[in-house]
């Protein structure tokens, strides 16, 4: 890989920095510590998808180190490394050039941080950030990581590149670092983008997610199942993870989202053919990937596809739908209960059902507490860019207060 300075960028370009005393170049001496180990970092600046494939076997293995590290804390299936390239490999058009920004230290040049970037105009985005709802960076410890985003913002400004982070949660690392003390904090404007509703569910040794709900959800649940047997009698279950996910299965299931986002006059996702590329590319590497299917002979009449995290107890309910037609027996909430009855062990202990971005009704009922995520853009640091950051700064303060209005109104009502 080529050595050249921040301001004869290509179009395309690797770099190779060395930072000979992290200390005095963070104005902090214990910014990344200052063992031996950490002197002499570097970044590079991978733009190629098979340099980031070159990247991933040492880059999983930072992934689990990280995880190690923060256990307790939500890191979903989906912002591991082998989905975030996978997504690279099937959505080319998505990508202008790849932006994977790595930060190494010591004389081994180990791996510590690695920003999961690709550029499309003018705007550097996280990768996966139009088909899941968290987006997040990979960094061997906190400093690391805030060492890492010095160096994207610094690269971004000189190339004059736009920082877009569509949905940052609010307890990610990446979030960490844009809120820490010694980061640059000018020309950042950032908004909530939505709610990430959750439930903790405590399930007893031996028994399953039934026993660990309350009486009411335990009613509408059997309601559900009642409806189901007597309207729909040749009704059939069907719980599928990793490479027992067809093709097929994902054409099924893509095929009913996209009529049930018509009949909602709304997109889905599902619609693009890379989207469900990535989605059967995700079943063979061990991503987490799971659906459950309720079928009605050769009907699919509703499925949710969904990442399981087994080590840290967390179900991720990703994408739900059902068959109009069925409204009525209530498909959702049986096909719910019975996922996490399936996906979920019986040797008990706390399991959360963590429903992903939005402030649906039945998100609602099945939850007992949220978190955010955020819109974050960063502009650079040029007189040029100053009026667009302020119409930004103006805009998101209007949304504020609008949202603020509803609320009150709602409130009043």
């Amino acid at each position: 890989m080529e050595t050249s300075s921040y301001s004869v960028f290509p179009d395309s370009f690797s770099v190779n920095r060395v930072i000979e005393n992290p200390s005095q170049e963070n104005g902090s001496p214990d910014a990344l510590g200052s063992t031996p180990e950490n002197e002499g970092l570097e970044i590079d600046v991978l733009t190629q998808i098979e340099e980031v494939e070159t990247l991933l076997p040492e880059w999983s293995q930072l992934f689990l180190v990280m995880s190690g590290k923060r256990k307790g804390e939500p890191i979903p299936p989906f912002s591991h490394p082998n989905v975030l390239v996978e997504w690279a490999v099937n959505t080319p058009g998505e990508v202008e050039s790849l932006f994977v920004v790595t930060l190494r230290s010591g004389e081994k040049r180990q791996l510590k941080a690695v920003f999961p970037g690709f550029r499309r105009g003018r705007k550097v985005r996280l990768l996966t950030d139009s088909v899941t709802d968290y987006q997040d960076i990979t960094a061997f410890s906190q400093e690391a990581a805030i060492e890492l985003m010095k160096k994207v913002i610094e690269i971004s400004d000189e190339r004059g590149f736009r920082l877009v982070f569509q949905k940052i949660s609010d307890h990610s690392l990446l979030w960490n670092c844009l809120r820490a003390p010694n980061r640059p904090v000018s020309f950042v404007v950032k908004r909530i983008y939505g709610p990430c509703p959750y439930g903790d569910f405590q399930i007893p040794i031996g028994g399953d997610f039934l026993d660990s709900l309350s009486k009411k959800r335990r009613k509408n649940y059997k309601a559900a199942c009642s409806k189901i047997r007597q309207g729909i009698p040749h009704g059939k279950l069907e719980h599928l993870r990793g490479k027992e996910i067809t093709k097929e299965v994902i054409e099924a299931v893509a095929n009913l989202h996209i009529e049930n986002q018509h009949r909602k006059k709304g997109k889905s996702i599902l619609a693009k053919p890379s989207v469900r590329n990535w989605l059967c590319g995700l079943t063979g590497m061990g991503s987490g990937l799971c659906v459950s299917l309720f079928w009605d002979g050769e009907n699919l009449a509703a499925f949710n596809l969904s990442f399981i995290d087994e080590e840290r107890k967390v179900f991720y309910y990703y994408i739900p739908a059902f068959s109009f037609e069925y409204a009525a027996y209530s498909p959702g909430t049986r096909l719910l209960v019975e996922s996490m009855r399936h996906f979920t062990s019986s040797e008990g202990g706390n399991i959360r059902l963590d429903l992903l971005c939005g402030d649906e009704a039945y998100k609602r009922m099945w939850s007992s507490d949220c978190y955010f995520v955020w819109r974050v853009v960063r502009f650079p640091e040029r007189v040029s860019c100053t009026p667009m950051y302020c119409l930004y700064r103006i805009g998101y303060a209007l949304k504020a207060l609008k949202n603020r209005f509803k609320k009150g109104v709602g409130c009043l009502g």
